[in-house]
C-alpha cells in the first residue's frame, strides 16, 4: 500500500476513489521534498491523459494553477499575481488606502503610492456622498516620487477617499 522506494503509485485508490482526511484540529495534507527547486504538485484529471483536468504547481517560490493543461494564474513569493497564460501579461498586485481630504479646498489630498508611476496601471479613487450615493473621482495626477494628487473640491473637501490600486512588478 505505502512503499517510499517505489517509482509508481504509492497510494493507490479503487472503487469511487474517495479518500478522506479527517482529524478534530486542522487536517492537514502535506507534500515535500529535499531540494528546494524540486516541483511539488497535485494533479487531477483522467488516467492516462497528461493534459486535461487541473494542475497545481510549487517550484522556485512560485504557485502556479492550471486548468485544462494550461497555466490560468501564477502567484510568486512577493505576492504578484499573473492571470491567465499570455506570457506578456504582467505580474500584477493590489493595493488598498485610504486619504483624508483637507477641509480646505485649496489643499489637495497627498499620498505614497506603492510604486512608480511606470508600473502604476490602474487607480481608482471612490468616496461616499452624504445622500449614500458612492461617487469616483476623476481629478488626480501622480506627482515625482510616487505621490498621488488628488484635486481637492467642495464634494470631496473633509471626506475620507478610498483608493484602489493595481500595479505591476
Amino acid at each position: 500500500f505505502i512503499n517510499s522506494g517505489s517509482v509508481n503509485d504509492v497510494l493507490l485508490l479503487t472503487g469511487d476513489g474517495e479518500m478522506t482526511l479527517t482529524a478534530d484540529n486542522n487536517p492537514q495534507i502535506i507534500i515535500k521534498n529535499t531540494s528546494a527547486s524540486s516541483l511539488k504538485k497535485i494533479e487531477f484529471g483522467e488516467v492516462g491523459i497528461a493534459s486535461n483536468g487541473g494542475r497545481i504547481w510549487y517550484s522556485n517560490n512560485n504557485m502556479d494553477f492550471y486548468a485544462n493543461g494550461i497555466r490560468s494564474l501564477k502567484l510568486n513569493n512577493q505576492g504578484f499575481v499573473r492571470v491567465g497564460s499570455d506570457a506578456s501579461a504582467p505580474e500584477i498586485k493590489t493595493w488598498f488606502n485610504t486619504v483624508d481630504m483637507p477641509n480646505l479646498v485649496i489643499q489637495p489630498g497627498l499620498l505614497t503610492l506603492p510604486a512608480d508611476e511606470e508600473n502604476i496601471l490602474s487607480v481608482k479613487i471612490m468616496y461616499t456622498q452624504s445622500n449614500g450615493t458612492v461617487s469616483e473621482v476623476s481629478a488626480w495626477d501622480i506627482t515625482s516620487a510616487s505621490v498621488l494628487g488628488i484635486v481637492n473640491n467642495a464634494s470631496i473637501a473633509g471626506r475620507t477617499l478610498r483608493v484602489f490600486v493595481i500595479y505591476k512588478n
